[in-house]
């Protein structure tokens, strides 16, 4: 695996520092990318939420005032803005996330690609996390995920750590 392909994987090389196992999701781009159409676009977010099943799924936008919402933001930052400012936005120092290594994790992502997330919370502020990452070319990532957050006032929740979940 390269150095960090996808936020997940860079969560999980910054926190563990080692690499995890990949599945391809496809977030919802507000528009559509470079040569691609709509149809392309919802084609390929049905196939990477195609199989997940979570208390939430979704590819939106997200929020801050629930923990489905923050994760949910943290992916649509990363996946569709493609933008570390707004990820780190929405965490912790306590995640132990840096820009540098976020942002060329961003980079590294072909144009195109897609997720998915399945949010399940088992604790006030703790939920599991399938997230699914799908490339332009099929090639589909799964990462399971237990994350944690906080509420930070008055900005909302944020999360504090991520961490890599069975196999």
């Amino acid at each position: 695996m390269s150095v960090v392909t996808g936020l997940a994987a860079a969560l999980a090389v910054s926190m563990s520092g080692e690499s995890r196992d990949r599945a391809d999701t496809s977030p919802t781009p507000s528009a559509p990318p470079t040569g691609t159409t709509t149809t392309s676009v919802v084609v390929a977010t049905e196939r990477a939420c195609a199989g997940l099943t979570a208390q939430i799924v979704t590819v939106g936008a997200g929020d801050t005032a629930t923990i489905a919402g923050v994760i949910a933001a943290f992916e649509h930052a990363y996946y569709v803005t493609r933008s570390a400012e707004e990820v780190l936005r929405l965490t912790s120092p306590q995640a132990g996330l840096a820009h540098e290594p976020l942002a060329a994790a961003i980079t590294a992502l072909p144009i195109g690609t897609t997720h998915c997330v399945g949010v399940t919370s088992i604790a006030e502020n703790t939920a599991e996390v399938h997230l699914v990452e799908l490339h332009p070319d099929g090639r589909r990532f799964d990462y399971l995920q237990l994350i944690n957050v906080s509420a930070v006032a008055p900005t909302g929740l944020v999360i504090t750590n991520i961490q890599k979940r069975g196999s």
